[in-house]
């Protein structure tokens, strides 16, 4: 910093400053840009939680809304899942998509913890066979079907 130096705190909390900033001459000189002065801020996410929670701010009985989790095996069936995603919401089905390459034990654990009813896989077999795996997380159940009858079976199940 080179002038004024300024933090910003919430009255009433345990937590210290919240957002913190200041004066900044020359700092564009680092990336080759003379002559121009700033004055910068930033917040603290992490603080920014922890006095929501200090204080109650989140509500108690937040749901989750996510009905569907895809899940593509490679990155190369990314696009895939993507695009069906956007088809579920254009439907107003709540959809999220789960990095690909991981684990299925720990997709399932993320969507048991998360409370997602569904999840669907796509990988090397499914794209072949142009289907995906679609799985009842409630009842552990699995069945392979086409983008259709996916639609077909939320739509009746909501």
């Amino acid at each position: 910093y080179t002038g004024a130096i300024f933090e910003a705190k919430v009255p009433h909390s345990s937590l210290g400053s919240i957002v913190g900033g200041g004066r900044y001459d020359g700092l564009t000189e680092i990336f080759g840009v003379e002559g121009i002065e700033g004055v910068g801020l930033s917040f603290g996410l992490d603080r920014l939680n922890d006095l929501m929670r200090e204080q109650n701010l989140f509500p108690e009985n937040i749901e989750n809304t996510t009905q569907v989790l895809f899940v593509p095996m490679a990155t190369e069936m990314e696009a895939i899942a993507i695009d069906y995603l956007g088809k579920l919401r254009q439907h107003g089905i709540a959809s999220e998509l789960y990095p690909a390459g991981t684990r299925m034990k720990r997709v399932f654990s993320f969507a048991n913890k998360k409370q997602i009813p569904w999840v669907v896989v796509i990988g090397s077999d499914e794209l072949t066979a142009g289907v995906i795996s679609l799985r009842n997380m409630v009842k552990g159940t699995q069945k392979s079907c086409n983008f259709a009858t996916l639609l077909k079976h939320l739509n009746t199940e909501a």
